[in-house]
This record gives structure tokens, C-alpha cells and sequence, in this order.
């Protein structure tokens, strides 16, 4: 698991552990072992009393985190429903945002490929004075594939 995670994991246990007990019995004690055995132990999180939660010093991957328990555990179900429909919309207009810019790409793209040609006055007549150029292997390169061969059982 990504080190983010971890850190993420350790924030979350320690607001629950400062939670009251109310919200504790809510939330399942699988949840809560899960938190236990892959948060990172060394990090100790900057927690303060009495602040609001997502107003503590703690990552976007634990408020992100925060948000999902609420959602599953301490939400009613009519909350519960609304927040799934806004994270679907979300979800659809991102969806939406991406395909717009891969689509705009692939227009750039192509419109680059039409407009290669546009400043060649000499569209559609044939390249005169075309010379081909022999590249010359250098010797030493030459030396070392005739080895390789003979090694290889290759006759050269």
C-alpha cells in the first residue's frame, strides 16, 4: 500500500479514536481492524481538540476517506442516496471533461496532419533531384557483426 495511504489511514484512526461513542458504535469493528493493521504506525497525526474535522491539518486522501465513512456508516439512508446521486454527477461531468479534452486532442492532432503540406508550393508536383545517401558502416561495427556471426555459426 501507497505510503499516502498509510499516513491517510493513521489521520482517519485518530479522529474515530477522539470520536464519540455514539458514532463508534456505528461504524463496524472490521472497518476499524482494517484501519489498525495497514495504517502507518510511526506517524503520529496533528490532531486538535475541539476543531472541526475537515478544518484539522490532515490530507485530502483522509477527508476523501472521512467522507466515504460518513457516507456508509453514519449517514440516514435518504443522506445516503442524495450524496451517492451527487458523486455520480461528479463522476459523469469528469467523465465528460476528459473525453472533451481527448477529443479536442485528437482534432489538434489531426488538423496538424492536414495543414503539414499547406506552405508547399509544389503541391502535387513531383520532388525532383532526390539523391539517396549511403550511410558507410563504421569498421569497427562492421568487424564486431562479422564476430557475432562467425560466432553464431552465420556465414558472412
Amino acid at each position: 500500500m501507497e505510503q499516502k495511504m498509510r499516513i491517510a489511514l493513521s489521520e482517519v484512526n485518530c479522529i474515530l479514536e477522539n470520536s464519540e461513542e455514539e458514532v463508534l458504535t456505528k461504524i463496524p469493528n472490521k472497518f476499524r481492524e482494517y484501519l489498525n493493521l495497514n495504517m502507518d504506525k510511526d506517524y503520529t497525526p496533528n490532531f486538535i481538540p475541539g476543531l472541526a474535522i475537515f478544518a484539522q491539518p490532515i490530507s485530502m486522501e483522509a477527508k476523501e476517506l472521512l467522507k466515504l465513512v460518513y457516507r456508509d456508516f453514519l449517514a440516514t439512508e435518504d443522506e445516503r442516496e442524495v450524496l451517492i446521486q451527487k458523486e455520480k454527477k461528479i463522476l459523469n461531468e469528469m467523465n465528460r471533461n476528459t473525453s472533451n479534452q481527448v477529443s479536442t486532442q485528437n482534432e489538434n492532432i489531426n488538423t496538424n496532419n492536414i495543414d503539414f503540406f499547406k506552405d508547399n508550393k509544389t503541391k502535387g508536383e513531383p520532388i525532383k533531384n532526390l539523391q539517396l545517401i549511403k550511410v558507410e558502416e563504421k569498421w569497427y561495427k562492421k568487424l564486431f557483426r562479422r564476430l557475432k556471426n562467425l560466432v553464431n555459426g552465420i556465414k558472412i
